[in-house]
């Protein structure tokens, strides 16, 4: 296994459990079982998925050439490659509705990146039932996503030596 795929792995997996957690998060948050984030490790797996989603943001706004100071950094681009598939695959499964234009697609994600901010101020009883489960549906859809690649990448590389 090359140095490149090691990174890569390490990415898939970085993503992948960041998505897992905060895909069970948000279920216990639309279940009712949590009112409030209060407990540290909650709270920093929604600053990670908070800081995934502003790299989605900057990476996409970057491709998309919009105006602005954006500063895209090499995790941007690649945080927006699996956001990109995973907003595909949604709208193939009729998730969610068809989006027509850059600017649908950047709505899409500070939707998200507001629900996750609101659940950090703990303002949860204010964020839509709806938004909840497409934030839910999104991180939930990245999870499969990534363990579906990280499956691939141990075939490719049963075992890691140099």
């Amino acid at each position: 296994m090359t140095i490149e795929a090691i990174g890569e792995q390490a990415a898939v997996f970085k993503y992948g459990f960041l998505s897992i957690k905060t895909s069970k998060l948000l279920s216990e948050i639309i279940d009712n079982q949590i009112k409030e984030i209060s407990n540290e490790e909650d709270n920093e797996t929604i600053q990670n998925a908070e800081e995934f989603l502003s790299n989605i943001i900057n990476g996409q706004s970057f491709i998309a050439r919009e105006e602005g100071n954006l500063k895209p950094t090499l995790e941007s681009i690649e945080a927006v490659d699996y956001a990109l598939n995973t907003l595909n695959e949604l709208q193939e499964n009729k998730a969610i509705e068809k989006i027509k234009d850059l600017s649908e697609i950047n709505q899409f994600f500070r939707k998200i990146h507001t629900v996750l901010s609101e659940i950090s101020k703990n303002k949860i009883d204010q964020i839509s039932h709806v938004n909840l489960k497409l934030s839910k549906n999104f991180f939930s859809n990245v999870s499969n996503k990534l363990l579906s690649e990280a499956q691939e990448m141990a075939k490719l590389y049963p075992q890691t030596t140099f």
